[in-house]
């Protein structure tokens, strides 16, 4: 099982709203601000969210940043270092 999504995290919105479907900001990526417990209402429809709901605070250019259930998201990890791979080995003679 992966970790869960923390802050400094590099995520990508994958899902849309469980509410009404709403899909604008899939494929968007940002990095995570932070993680919290946050009750409130869908920007979208006005649907009520779940208070037991993880969200996460995201990174947005101009504004103080974009809440998204973190159940939308999906962490991007950093690609692995490159190995050093031998092509060729002196033979000893």
């Amino acid at each position: 099982m992966s970790k869960p999504i923390a802050a400094g995290d590099l995520v990508m919105v994958v899902k849309p709203t469980p509410c009404c479907g709403h899909s604008m900001r899939i494929g968007f990526v940002a990095m995570v601000l932070e993680v919290k417990m946050q009750h409130g209402w869908c920007r979208h429809c006005r649907a009520p969210i779940a208070q037991d709901h993880w969200r996460a605070r995201l990174s947005e250019d101009l504004s103080e940043g974009l809440v998204i259930a973190v159940s939308r998201l999906i962490r991007i990890d950093p690609p692995a270092l490159p190995e050093s791979v031998e092509t060729e080995r002196e033979v000893a003679v």
